[in-house]
Parts: C-alpha cells; sequence; structure tokens
C-alpha cells in the first residue's frame, strides 16, 4: 500500500494516476467508504477495492453502472438509458495463505535490516529457514552488521559472494549471504540493501481455491432479474494459470485408462451432476478473468471470457468485451467447449 502512497518510482506514480481518476469516477458514498478500502492496510480490503475499481471503469464504457443497487449485490448493475441488461459480480483471488504468510515474515526482516543497515558495499540475501515465533528484529539486525563489518574490504575478485551463514536461536533459523556491489555510482538513499524475496512454493491448489470462491459468491443468490449475471475473477495468485481456472469451471483434467483419452472430471463449478441434471450454477452466465492487469499499465491486459454451458442467460459480449472465449459449441448429437479464436498462450 505504501508503494501507491510514497513511492516516487514511475510505475507507483503512473499507478497512482490511474487509481485517482478511476476513483474520481467512482460513485463513493458520502462517508467515502470505498476510498477507506482503497487506502486499507489491510491488503484483503485493498485488492478487492481494486478489482472492484478496475471492472467499474470497463463497465462505465457501456452504460450506466449502479453501484450495489439498493445497498446489496451484485456489485455493478449495467443500465442502458432506462433498461436493466445485466450485471456483474467481482471475487478476489489471492495466493496460497501458507506461502503469502511466509512472504510477509521474509518481508519483515527485510524491512528490518532496511531499516538499521545502509547500502554501501554489500547487498544481503537471505532464506527463512525456520521461524516459530516472532522473532527480535533488532537483534537479527545487530548480527548482521557484525557479520558484514567483518568482511573483507579489498577482493581479489569483486563479484564476490560469501560463504552462507546462518542466524539460529530458539525461535529462528535463517541463513545468510552477502554479495559485493560492483557499481562504480554511489548508491542512494532509497536502494535496497536486501536483494532477494522468500522463495515458497509446493502442491498448486489455485483451482480449488478458485473454485470454493465461486461457490461461496453464488450462496448469496442474487437477485438476477431475469438478465445475465456475470464473475469477474481479480487474482492475485500468481500461480493460477489458465490450466487452473480451466480445471476450477469445467472440471480437472482425467484419462480413461482403457482408451487413453483425456477428458474432463465431472466437478466443475460449470457442468452437471446427480443433482443438477440440467446444468450448475444456471444464473451465472460466465466467468471473466484480466491476465497481467497492473495499474501502472492499465490499458495492457487481456481479458478470457468462460461461458457456462447450461446458462439460462447469454452474458452480451460487448458489455464486457474479451480477448479470448471459452465458449458454448453445439450441433444435434453434442455440446462442447471451444477457445474462440483461439486459447490464449498463457
Amino acid at each position: 500500500m505504501n508503494f501507491y502512497l510514497e513511492s516516487t518510482r514511475p510505475q507507483a506514480v503512473a499507478a497512482r494516476a490511474w487509481i485517482n481518476a478511476a476513483y474520481q469516477r467512482f460513485p463513493d458514498d458520502e462517508k467515502g467508504t470505498f476510498a477507506g478500502r482503497l487506502r486499507s492496510a489491510d491488503e484483503t480490503q485493498h485488492y478487492t477495492a481494486m478489482d472492484e475499481l478496475f471492472v467499474h471503469d470497463q463497465l462505465i464504457r457501456v452504460g450506466r453502472v449502479v453501484h450495489e443497487e439498493d445497498g446489496k449485490g451484485p456489485d455493478f448493475r449495467i443500465y442502458r438509458e432506462d433498461t436493466y441488461v445485466g450485471a456483474v459480480e467481482v471475487c478476489s483471488l489471492f495466493e496460497n495463505r501458507e506461502w503469502f504468510q511466509a512472504r510477509q515474515r521474509h518481508a519483515r526482516i527485510a524491512d528490518e535490516l532496511q531499516k538499521h543497515i545502509p547500502l554501501e558495499q554489500w547487498y544481503i540475501t537471505f532464506d527463512l529457514v525456520r521461524l516459530h515465533q516472532q522473532p527480535s528484529l533488532k537483534r537479527i539486525a545487530t548480527w548482521v552488521k557484525q557479520q558484514m563489518a567483518a568482511l573483507p574490504s579489498v577482493l581479489e575478485d569483486p563479484r564476490m559472494t560469501t560463504s552462507p551463514v546462518t542466524y539460529k536461536t530458539d525461535d529462528v533459523e535463517l541463513r545468510f549471504r552477502f554479495i559485493r556491489r560492483v557499481s562504480n555510482s554511489a548508491p542512494k538513499p532509497t536502494d535496497r540493501v536486501v536483494m532477494n524475496g522468500q522463495i515458497s512454493g509446493g502442491m498448486v491448489d489455485s483451482y480449488l481455491r478458485l473454485r470454493s470462491a465461486l461457490e461461496k459468491k453464488v450462496q448469496k443468490r442474487y437477485e438476477t432479474r431475469s438478465k445475465p449475471l456475470a464473475i469477474f475473477v481479480g487474482t492475485k495468485d500468481w500461480a493460477c494459470s489458465l490450466d487452473q481456472f480451466e480445471d476450477a469451471l469445467v472440471g480437472n483434467e482425467q484419462i480413461l485408462i482403457s482408451s487413453g483419452e483425456v477428458g474432463r472430471a465431472n466437478n466443475g463449478f460449470f457442468g452437471r451432476n446427480k443433482e443438477r441434471p440440467s446444468g450448475k450454477h444456471q444464473d451465472i452466465s460466465c466467468v471473466f478473468a484480466a491476465r497481467n492487469w497492473l495499474p501502472w499499465e492499465p490499458e495492457n491486459f487481456t481479458t478470457l471470457r468462460f461461458d457456462n454451458p447450461f446458462a439460462t442467460h447469454d452474458f452480451p459480449n460487448d458489455l464486457l468485451p474479451a480477448d479470448h472465449t471459452l465458449g458454448l459449441v453445439r450441433n444435434e448429437q453434442a455440446r462442447w467447449l471451444e477457445w474462440m479464436p483461439s486459447r490464449p498462450t498463457s
């Protein structure tokens, strides 16, 4: 959040300009409730508000948009002149909680080191090996300064990276390396002394969390007024690839042992099952996602659309235009989903 409020980097300046301009077009209440969410230090509040701001700015290009009409959802209802034509609900997807928490723990230590250690001759890189509870950040910073004071001032190889050294207590274990700075220009006061972030990963479960987030949205049972309703997914999950979206919406890929054919399990957000033989979530026309959207490059993104093959109402193509659509194709014998004009490459 401080990046948008305080940073003078070109990306922050451009993002700030877009956010301020888009907010001027957003119908906030007299108390500035939405502005409070945008400026919130709580990442969930901030990023869900950013997703809503983005969607609102896309929709006002095609009609009159009402935010939470009568104080309830869906998030946006769209009117053309006085005719109600459809609605969009916004759903934000965040990364795996454990991965996020690991990065946050690393970032708190990195910020403390930055506070006490200016960049001079050496960069710091470290990995968080173990953390049982919050350690003393000042003790860590003092220890790191002692380690750096003992590093040589003259080197045969100016590209030197030190061997790892470990800071270890009952609460925490950190593995440090120091990398020689080779630039001839003096460092700026704002330059970071810590080079890396925490490496995190494991089993990718984005499709499960996306499917769960969509199911929670439809539990609210929005009043559709017999018009199309779409869900827009704003994803902050770097692991949520196109494959993960497809698995979440149309079911996981599975291979038939007898034939070797690849099909889809009947466990997607869309599809049919014994309880709903005519189709799941028929009131949801489609799901949208914007890939690679960044507020400092607000026009440089790709919009994906995933149609519900059993939807009661089709979402108009011109309300939220898509670059790639996984749309319904049918003939007399069958119906299937197919990418149009083509499947995106990422």
